[in-house]
């Protein structure tokens, strides 16, 4: 994203926490598209007041990210029965599934919700491009790895009918 739009001479904002090596690289390619392509603003999802600062004056606005857990669950909170779905159980034994609402949800929802909400408020954003987690290419059990992953591997209606995964 930031080659490609500063390259294509936009100015490019990075919202990030605290972590300055998550943002070292990203200036590295911001020097091959330009000098001031790329500005980095310290704010957290949660931080509506910093969210709009980073959004005013710009014409769009790209979420890029939400939370995957990819380990086990370090956070439980909610329990909920265990879904039958072997790619919705998180690593544990017991059965009940203990939702990960702070580690996960909370995140997930409020911080886009933010995103959205700074977008709105900061007047002139006419477009907001939402992406979402690694979760959302997690291809079916069934699918052949050999197989070219297109739209056809990510969801597979029948599998989550027959074990119980809701639709949404």
């Amino acid at each position: 994203m930031v080659v490609c739009f500063g390259c294509g001479g936009y100015q490019v904002r990075r919202w990030r926490a605290d972590d300055k090596a998550e943002t070292d690289h990203l200036l590295a390619l911001a020097a091959g598209a330009g000098e001031g392509r790329l500005s980095i603003f310290r704010c957290d999802l949660f931080d509506g007041a910093a969210l709009l600062d980073a959004a005013r004056g710009c014409p769009g606005v790209f979420h890029l990210a939400s939370p995957c857990i990819i380990d086990a669950v370090s956070d439980p909170q909610v329990p909920l029965p265990r879904p039958r779905c072997p790619l919705l159980r998180p690593k544990l034994t017991s059965s009940v599934w203990l939702w990960p609402q702070k580690q996960l949800m909370v995140p997930a929802v409020e911080g886009t919700l933010n995103v959205l909400r700074a977008a709105k408020e900061a007047g002139g954003v006419r477009r907001v491009v939402v992406t979402s987690s690694i979760s959302a290419i997690v291809p079916s059990p069934g699918w052949p790895a050999g197989e070219v992953r297109d739209g056809r591997c990510w969801t597979d209606v029948d599998y989550c009918e027959e074990n119980g995964v809701p639709q949404g």
